[in-house]
């Protein structure tokens, strides 16, 4: 079997490349690419980098390949991580049965078993949270960075996002002391994957500017198509207030980048979202509500509820009901529907400077977290981090 280190140094020679001319195009030291080709170890980011330049966008094909013949225990501790943010199942599931029995990787396989498990539906999101906080991880400092993640991710699903934004603050410092060469590929990793839980926290607080950015977190970041498709979905939400053609654009594109997911519930779902969307503007424009019993009975992940919660109240057009829905998505923490409901009273009549202060009343979120400039771009083979929206 070639080896990874055999591989590159014959790809290079192919593509008429030397040492120094190979570490310019990658930003690895000289030094670690020589200290590479003499004994075949190296960082696992520096070896996803040396696939992004040898491989461009067919990168992760290879390291699919290579995540299974790393030289060390600790690149493979760091594929786990690899495999799991790419969502690639498949290769998870590899890592964990390659790695069993091994002494130094028990907590790991521990770990990204519940993910596995939970990333191939054989179980659901209360099970998952309920083993991550059960999960011993002994003193490691990333896993229990992550075991933190998934917190935030349980207050989401319960709908605490005020709860979010103060443990993902935390968190966020905790991410700051990780400065070394070793830890740098889980900081980006897990600052991506704040952004996955901070992005639609901050859409239900309604805050425009720290959704957008997470949103364009999850697109730029090229770390893999759903959540591509979930940054999409983001943004049109976001813009359902203020601009209509960017929001439908934005909802196509999502419906369009899952459809290359390929799973059909998550393909269902972002139809869904679009065609509700369309629903909502249409309703804008002053069009009745149609039968929503189609989406009723193929509610799926929760993303289209708020939509048709939103629609059973100002179908029936009476500002008692408007303010009843004001009142439900308010007190949940949801002010961007809390927002949208708002505009219904003025349609049906209401005072519209009593809509404008209702928009505006909420509880402000803990901590804006920003990250810095060009920073989540280990996964794209671009290194771009230009913005969406």
């Amino acid at each position: 079997m070639q080896t990874i280190v055999d591989e590159v140094v014959n790809l290079r020679n192919e593509l008429d490349l030397n040492v120094r001319q190979l570490a310019e195009n990658t930003g690895i030291k000289s030094s670690c690419l020589y200290d590479f080709e003499n004994d075949g170890k190296i960082g696992f980011r520096k070896l996803l980098k040396l696939s992004q330049f040898l491989f461009q966008e067919k990168y992760h094909e290879k390291m699919k390949e290579w995540c299974l013949k790393l030289p060390t225990t600790e690149a493979t501790k760091q594929a786990f991580e690899y495999a799991a943010v790419k969502r690639d199942v498949e290769l998870l599931g590899e890592l964990l049965e390659m790695s069993e029995g091994d002494e130094a990787l028990v907590p790991y396989v521990r770990t990204y078993r519940i993910l596995h498990d939970y990333m191939t539906y054989k179980t659901d999101f209360k099970q998952l949270s309920s083993q991550m906080s059960k999960l011993k991880v002994y003193g490691n400092k990333e896993l229990n960075t992550l075991k933190r993640i998934y917190k935030c991710v349980s207050y989401y699903y319960y709908k605490d996002y005020y709860g979010i934004t103060r443990e993902a603050e935390e968190v966020n410092k905790e991410l700051s002391k990780m400065n070394t060469e070793r830890s740098l590929f889980y900081k980006e990793c897990y600052s991506y994957r704040l952004s996955e839980v901070l992005a639609p926290a901050y859409l239900s607080l309604n805050e425009v500017a720290l959704c957008t950015y997470h949103a364009n977190v999850l697109i730029k970041g090229e770390v893999n198509l759903k959540h591509q498709s979930d940054g999409y979905y983001y943004l049109g939400m976001i813009n359902l207030d203020s601009d209509k053609e960017a929001s439908l654009r934005y909802f196509n594109k999502s419906y369009e980048i899952m459809k290359q997911v390929g799973e059909s519930v998550l393909i269902r779902e972002t139809k869904h979202n679009l065609d509700l969307a369309n629903i909502y503007f249409a309703h804008k424009e002053g069009s009745a509500i149609p039968d929503l019993t189609k989406f009723e009975n193929e509610l799926l992940l929760g993303g289209d509820a708020d939509f048709l919660v939103y629609f059973k109240y100002v179908q029936c057009r009476s500002i008692e009901k408007i303010h009843q829905g004001y009142v439900h998505f308010h007190t949940g923490m949801n002010y961007l529907f809390a927002s949208l409901i708002a505009d219904d009273l003025v349609s049906l009549g209401g005072d519209a400077g009593h809509a404008s202060v209702l928009k505006t009343l909420k509880i402000k979120s803990r901590g804006e977290i920003f990250y810095e400039k060009d920073f989540i771009n280990c996964f794209s083979f671009r290194s771009s981090f230009s913005s969406v929206a």
